[in-house]
């Protein structure tokens, strides 16, 4: 027995060494983004800390991040777009996804979806790379000027200066349709195989392939300022600084999330939600959260929720 439990011992550590960028004691959690099995949180110093599993590299943070602005991650990479316009990569490479342009600048907001990733510039025009087997990388031609980006498994979208969506990549014709009645758009978010936007009028629409009810609205959601969504779940961030869930009640995600308040940013991963306060306290909750403890962080709550 004792030799089993030195093994399971050096395993967590190999897994889990090498995750964290030490950050200034008095800096407090902006933002964050979760992988598969990572997360990434970015401070108000422009400093980032990731944690959890490190099988492909997906917490080794590059010296060279060091005025981080945002980040984005999906399954085992990560982009930090920095003050200066550039944009940094790392973790799986094994589609090209971290290959970043090397004549990439003037970037105003970042995106990655399963294996591919993409990068807006201040220009309006859009750059992606890494996997492009469902043309998730190609962009289209005489595109209009974007706004906003995001990036789902196997698609791209974003928002033109009109206010609609315009998306390419996996079966474009079988769901990455928008509803006929759609208004305004201003912000939009996507995983795997739907897409959730927040229109001009802080209301909140959704579709897609509804596997985990991700893109199901159960109730009526004004006042909305910010959207997330992963897999089993979406979050709405309201104006008054609560939140709801779209879609079921999986792990008690959506339980959880109606006793939160004073939150400022929202974030979604795999059958997990993340908030954060307004006092910088990281609120995690959902399926094995204990992937995301991390004793460098005071201020850090985790809620395990059951089936």
């Amino acid at each position: 027995m004792k030799k089993i439990a030195i093994a399971r011992f050096l395993l967590i550590f190999v897994l889990f060494s090498g995750c964290v960028k030490t950050t200034d004691q008095n800096a407090q959690i902006e933002s964050i983004t979760f992988g598969a099995e990572h997360i990434v949180a970015v401070f108000n110093t422009g400093k980032i800390l990731a944690w959890g599993y490190n099988t492909k590299g997906q917490c080794d943070i590059p010296d060279e991040v060091n005025n981080t602005i945002d980040v984005a991650s999906c399954l085992y990479h990560t982009l930090a777009l920095q003050s200066n316009g550039t944009v940094i990569a790392w973790g799986d490479n094994s589609k090209g996804q971290c290959d970043v342009p090397s004549d990439l600048n003037n970037v105003s907001a970042v995106a990655v979806g399963y294996e591919h990733s993409v990068a807006l510039k201040n220009d309006g025009t859009i750059v992606a790379w890494g996997n492009n087997e469902n043309g998730q990388c190609t962009i289209p031609e005489n595109l209009p000027y974007a706004v906003a980006i995001t990036a789902g498994g196997y698609h791209t979208s974003v928002i033109t200066k009109s206010g609609d969506i315009i998306s390419w990549g996996y079966e474009l014709d079988d769901w990455l349709q928008p509803p006929e009645d759609i208004k305004m758009l201003k912000q939009i978010t996507s995983f795997n195989y739907h897409i959730v936007a927040l229109q001009a009028d802080n209301t909140v629409v959704a579709w897609g392939r509804p596997e985990f009810s991700e893109n199901i609205i159960n109730e009526e959601l004004a006042d909305i300022v910010s959207i997330a969504t992963g897999q089993g779940l979406s979050i709405a961030l309201k104006s008054d600084g609560t939140v709801s869930v779209l879609g079921g009640n999986h792990f008690k995600l959506a339980e959880y999330a109606r006793q939160l308040e004073n939150i400022t940013s929202v974030a979604a991963g795999f059958f997990v939600g993340g908030a954060v306060k307004k006092d910088g306290t990281l609120i995690i909750w959902g399926s094995d959260v204990d992937r995301f403890s991390n004793p460098d962080i005071e201020k850090l709550i985790l809620y395990e929720g059951s089936e």
